[in-house]
């Protein structure tokens, strides 16, 4: 089984476990699938830094929940240097980084940057929508 696959098989792995509360688990996985796709030179790069995203945040956002800022922080800022670098800064992929990091920063009580990271996913969303920036606000 190639990286890619096994690393989606983590992946869903850790979602049934996120899903069932079992926290440690899930975020065991999401590291297994994180650290496999930090190892692989993907066939389709688009695909391979959703799911390098989506390994990051799961394991932030679990990390998060267990009370673990620091491992969370420096988890989520990580995704958000990979979205910004490989995505683009006005990707949705960006926004939903900038969304997640601000539940962060809104529990670390950071609210001024809280409140600058899902006005940026705001505006991105917009964009895509076509929204004037008053109305995606």
């Amino acid at each position: 089984m190639r990286y890619i696959e096994k690393a989606r098989a983590w992946l869903s792995t850790a979602d049934k476990y996120e899903g069932a509360e079992r926290y440690r688990d899930a975020a065991r996985s999401y590291e297994k699938a994180r650290l496999l796709l930090g190892r692989v030179r993907p066939d389709d790069e688009r695909d391979h830094v959703k799911l390098r995203l989506r390994a990051f945040c799961g394991q932030a956002r679990i990390a998060l929940t267990l009370g673990e800022l620091a491992l969370a922080d420096r988890l989520y800022g990580r995704a958000l240097k990979i979205a910004e670098q490989r995505m683009g800064a006005r990707d949705l992929a960006t926004a939903e980084v900038l969304n997640e990091l601000g539940v962060l920063r809104k529990q670390q009580g950071r609210y001024e940057e809280a409140s600058h990271g899902y006005r940026r996913a705001l505006r991105i969303v917009g964009r895509k929508l076509g929204l004037r920036s008053d109305e995606a606000a």
